[in-house]
């Protein structure tokens, strides 16, 4: 039997979270192997180009020199531009910040979930079906990056700062002020409704205004340009005919393609049950982490209710409606930071090996020049 004392002079057992990290950081330079072999077999940078790519490259070196690069945010570009004072390449320059802003996510997301068992969702995330947005010049990882840490310095009680990091989201994409708002109305909850001492409605008027004053830098400058403060949206019906509608609406379009059959018929079908099965998987998480997380359960519902109600026109686009989606919705930071968030290990196991084959999957078809928006 064991000496109470002796028993209490043992000394703690140490985790090993260095060493895990460490081997995520290398799988995480790991996942990006397949671009490295993308750009050697095709002896040239073109991996970075793919479909919006070129936009953002355009907006960096040339600046908003045509009324249909309105519909892209600022800050990605502009990014790109100041790294490319260092290095004489924009498409170098864009892949470094996607590629960094990625890797710098990933570490957020871990002091996020530090009390969980969370190697295999950080793998998710380092191997999520949306990778290869997250490796070339897209705004999938700045935008991230740029949520996530919001949303961390906000759990930390940092107001003002808080304010600034979701201010350069909504610089980043229109989408960031779903974010803002979801944090407004936490905030309000906290002070109105849950009573907590911690927050102050001053806290609310720095957070907003901040985040509002950074926001709106971009709908301004459209304003002074074209008369219209949301040219930005507009320009999305005169050039990408998208429409809105009901999330039913969406889904009534893409059977419809999927009806007219055609080459792509197989993928489109993938890419169907890809978009909305990740829809109903991020409805069922938010559903289920509301009791503990409203912020996180609100900014999913809302950003998904957003993301149905605007589609492709199908007789402009031969591509699905929804083409768009999956990236979106996987592009949502709760769903890292409550992906496995139940005790049965083996969904576990089956999430994260879905997630390994579709990261693979997606990035075949999109390396090779398949159009998933």
């Amino acid at each position: 039997m064991i000496n109470p004392k002796e028993e209490q002079n043992v000394p703690p057992i140490k985790t090993n979270k260095n060493n895990d990290i460490k081997k995520i950081i290398i799988c995480f330079f790991l996942s990006r192997l397949l671009l490295i072999l993308f750009i050697i077999i095709k002896q040239d940078l073109s991996v970075f180009e793919l479909y919006d790519s070129i936009h953002y490259i355009n907006i960096a070196q040339f600046g908003y020199i045509e009324s249909q690069l309105y519909a892209f945010f600022p800050l990605y570009p502009l990014l790109i531009r100041t790294v490319a004072i260092l290095i004489p390449s924009y498409h170098i320059s864009g892949a470094i910040i996607s590629n960094l802003c990625s890797l710098l996510s990933l570490l957020i997301l871990n002091k996020l979930t530090k009390d969980k068992t969370n190697n295999d969702l950080l793998m998710c995330f380092v191997f999520s079906p949306i990778l290869a947005f997250t490796s070339i010049v897209y705004t999938e990882s700045l935008f991230m990056l740029l949520t996530l840490l919001g949303y961390y310095l906000y759990k930390k009680d940092r107001y003002f700062l808080s304010g600034i990091i979701i201010g350069l989201s909504i610089l980043t994409r229109n989408s960031g002020i779903i974010l803002w708002g979801s944090i407004g109305l936490d905030m309000l909850y906290r002070l109105f409704i849950k009573k907590d001492k911690t927050i102050k409605f001053k806290n609310i008027v720095i957070f907003g205004l901040i985040s509002l004053l950074i926001g709106m830098i971009y709908p301004i400058y459209l304003y002074i340009q074209t008369g219209d403060f949301l040219k930005f949206a507009t320009v999305q019906t005169e050039y990408w005919y998208r429409e809105l509608g009901t999330p039913i609406e969406c889904l009534v379009k893409d059977v419809q393609v999927l009806i007219r059959g055609g080459k792509n018929f197989i993928l489109n079908i993938i890419i169907f049950i890809e978009n909305w099965t990740s829809l109903i998987f991020a409805i069922i998480l938010s559903i289920k982490i509301f009791k503990k997380d409203k912020l996180s359960s609100i900014y999913i519902i809302v950003s998904l209710i957003c993301f149905t109600t605007t589609h492709r026109n199908i007789n402009y686009w031969l591509s699905l409606s929804s083409v768009s989606l999956f990236r979106y919705v996987l592009g949502l930071f709760p769903i890292y930071i409550y992906l496995f968030d139940n005790k049965k290990e083996s969904i576990n196991k089956l999430i994260y090996l879905i997630f390994i084959l579709l990261s693979i999957f997606n990035v075949i078809l999109i390396y090779t020049g398949f159009f998933l928006g």
